[in-house]
């Protein structure tokens, strides 16, 4: 995951519906970062030093994807033994695996695609989240939920991200996955 701002700074007025996600330390550890790995992991026993690693090589995030069973167990080895390392959940696809990665120690949600009753949960647990979104259609709805920051998906396959069609959308950052 690439950081893409479409406009430097945020809006001075912020709702306290969005404080949560305008101005959450996680989104800013994301643009301090610059990349996010996104990691499939089939057996929790490589997560701590997998997590260790990336720390060490300078990149400390993960996205730890819901595709395999062991991911709620490697977010949370990979919080209990790496501390400085920024762990979110991805491909998270309902409400139950919101439950399941908070459980787990998950810092921020990220999911394939907008789903208004996932992102709707996550902003009333307080948990950052990044939907997927793909038209400006996906990226109004965010913005209406008061989101700030998206995942841009599949970038590769989609091209460059859309424009910003007003000045609303031109507050949003998007980040680029393939």
């Amino acid at each position: 995951m690439l950081l893409f701002s479409l406009q430097e700074g945020i809006p001075a007025a912020v709702s306290k519906r969005n404080q949560v996600y305008m101005m959450n330390d996680v989104f800013t550890k994301f643009e301090q970062i610059g990349i996010i790995p996104v990691v499939v992991l089939d057996d929790a026993r490589y997560a701590a030093p997998l997590g260790k690693a990336l720390v060490k090589g300078g990149l400390p995030a993960a996205e730890v994807t819901f595709r395999t069973a062991a991911a709620k167990d490697s977010i949370a080895a990979m919080r209990k033994e790496c501390p400085d390392l920024l762990v979110g959940a991805g491909t998270v696809l309902s409400v139950e695996m919101v439950d399941e990665a908070i459980e787990a120690g998950a810092q921020f949600i990220v999911s394939p695609a907008f789903d208004a009753q996932v992102v709707s949960y996550c902003i009333r647990k307080g948990i950052p989240v990044l939907p997927g979104t793909c038209t400006p259609y996906d990226i109004q709805q965010c913005y209406q939920l008061g989101l700030r920051e998206v995942k841009f998906f599949p970038a590769e396959a989609s091209g460059p991200p859309p424009p910003p069609p007003g000045r609303p959308r031109s507050h949003l950052s998007l980040l680029p996955t393939a």
